[in-house]
C-alpha cells in the first residue's frame, strides 16, 4: 500500500499531464496508475492540493493545481498546513 504523500504526488502529476474533468475521471486515472481511492478521499486530496477547475485547451473545465505559495502568509497558517496533513 502506498503512502498518502505518494498518492498526492501521483495525483498532482496526473492533473498536470491529463485533462481530468470529474472525480470519476480522477479515480479512473489513479486506478490506471495502480492507486485505488474512494470518492471522499479524492475530494479531500483535490482540496488539499488546491486543485481548481479551469478552462482547458478545448474550453472544457478541467482540474489543475496551482503552484504553492513560497512563503506562508503567517506562521499560524504554516502550522495549520502541517497539522492538516496528519
Amino acid at each position: 500500500m502506498s503512502s498518502r504523500s505518494d498518492r498526492l504526488n501521483l495525483l498532482r502529476a496526473l492533473l498536470a499531464d491529463h485533462d481530468l474533468r470529474t472525480h470519476e475521471e480522477v479515480r479512473a486515472a489513479l486506478a490506471d496508475a495502480g492507486q485505488t481511492a474512494h470518492a471522499a478521499t479524492i475530494g479531500r486530496d483535490l482540496e488539499e492540493l488546491g486543485a481548481r477547475r479551469v478552462r482547458g485547451a478545448d474550453g472544457q473545465l478541467v482540474y489543475r493545481v496551482g503552484e504553492p505559495p513560497l512563503v506562508p502568509s503567517a506562521p499560524l497558517d504554516l502550522l495549520d498546513e502541517v497539522l492538516l496533513r496528519f
